[in-house]
């Protein structure tokens, strides 16, 4: 698999079927934060970003090193938030 440099990857992330137009607008605002680069990554931040909207929305709950990761992303990115 190729792992050339993707710019604008938000602009290829489909839409999941029944998503609603808001959820899909927090899954992209997920993936920006993690700024992937590359297929491979993603392909990542669209699986963390299904992980997350799954979260928020249907209270799933995973396993503690998954739920770990995803709270550190939103952290991080209240944090920046906050600075500007």
């Amino acid at each position: 698999m190729s792992n050339k440099n993707n710019t604008n990857n938000t602009n290829k992330i489909k839409k999941n079927i029944d998503e609603t137009e808001e959820s899909y607008k927090r899954r992209l605002w997920f993936i920006s934060l993690l700024k992937p680069k590359t297929k491979d990554e993603t392909k990542n931040a669209i699986l963390l970003a299904n992980i997350w909207i799954n979260m928020i929305i249907l209270k799933c709950i995973y396993p503690k090193p998954i739920m770990e990761k995803i709270h550190i992303i939103v952290k991080n990115a209240n944090m920046s938030i906050k600075k500007k």
